[in-house]
């Protein structure tokens, strides 16, 4: 049996494209709305793969202010539910999740409702509010 193979040769997207955050929304604005049809919502294994650099909070700091707050709330969801579906988007505190639910907030387009979603749809128990010693 053969988890997995490392190739030194093959390297990931890593960089914050703007051609990568429009796929990025464009697979968010594929989420169906309604919760029942989201049990069976999964990326294929090659969007996961090339995606799952960008679950991390840090690539996103300079492009928030590009991003609508409809664009954002998307992204909250498929970044939400791609790391309950993907081990390789698993960021725990350092989730993009947080980074985008605080420019929502700073925004003032932040809805309540949006953390029961996001806490009914993931175990990362640091979304969306982060790491406790971050916001001392």
């Amino acid at each position: 049996m053969t988890v997995g193979s490392f190739d030194p040769g093959a390297r990931l997207e890593t960089a914050l494209s703007v051609e990568n955050v429009e796929a990025l929304v464009a697979l968010a604005e594929t989420l169906p709305t309604d919760d029942a049809a989201l049990d069976g919502w999964s990326l294929a294994a090659a969007e996961a793969e090339r995606f799952a650099p960008f679950a991390m909070a840090q690539p996103w700091a300079d492009q928030l202010q590009k991003i609508t707050s409809d664009q954002l709330i998307g992204l909250i969801r498929l970044f939400t539910l791609g790391e309950e579906k993907h081990p390789a988007w698993s960021a725990g505190e350092k989730s993009c999740v947080i980074v985008f639910a605080r420019e929502l907030k700073r925004r003032g387009d932040y809805d309540a409702s949006l953390t029961r979603w996001i806490k009914s749809h993931s175990r990362n128990r640091f979304l969306p509010h982060g790491s406790l010693m971050d916001r001392l």
